[in-house]
């Protein structure tokens, strides 16, 4: 039910999987005889990031984490709410690449391509903050999903963001 059949091509290669946080459901193409580097765990992999970030609230409140503030300003606040569809993407590719994401050149790319697509004066330039800040970025994500498996740990992050 996930997935989606047919031919092998895809109009726009470079997204072989959604995710519709509408109807909550996550559809992706398996596309690596084309592209092999696409395999489908990978899009699954990504497209599960969106919908988790989505649906656990972190995308909505990360800009507020107080930890992101300390450690990450340039992801964080008012500019980080800005940035956000951009963020969520680089969190998604990032996961991609496991536990390997902070050298790999290509998800460098990957991020820069993305924020050639948003309407920002400095693309390259932001994509590398994101690039040089997803660490923090990953972390925050992890620690705030596994609070919500802690459920008192939901109100003391709460109450360092102010909500």
């Amino acid at each position: 039910e996930l997935g989606m059949t047919g031919i092998d091509s895809l109009i726009r290669p470079q997204e072989p999987g959604s995710f519709d946080p509408k109807t909550d459901k996550i559809l992706y193409k398996d596309i690596s005889k084309l592209v092999p580097e696409k395999t489908p765990e990978s899009t699954q992999t990504h497209e599960l990031v969106h919908r988790s970030a989505r649906r656990s609230g972190w995308l909505d409140n990360f800009y507020n984490s107080s930890y992101l503030n300390d450690t990450a300003k340039l992801v964080s606040g008012s500019r980080g709410k800005m940035l956000s569809p951009l963020i969520n993407e680089a969190l998604a590719h990032s996961y991609e690449y496991g536990e390997d994401f902070s050298k790999n050149k290509k998800l460098k790319e990957q991020i820069r391509f993305r924020a050639s697509r948003f309407n920002l004066k400095e693309p390259d330039k932001i994509a590398d903050e994101i690039f040089d800040n997803l660490e923090y970025l990953r972390k925050d994500f992890d620690q705030y999903l596994n609070s919500l498996q802690e459920p008192n740990r939901i109100y003391e992050l709460m109450e360092e963001n102010g909500l």
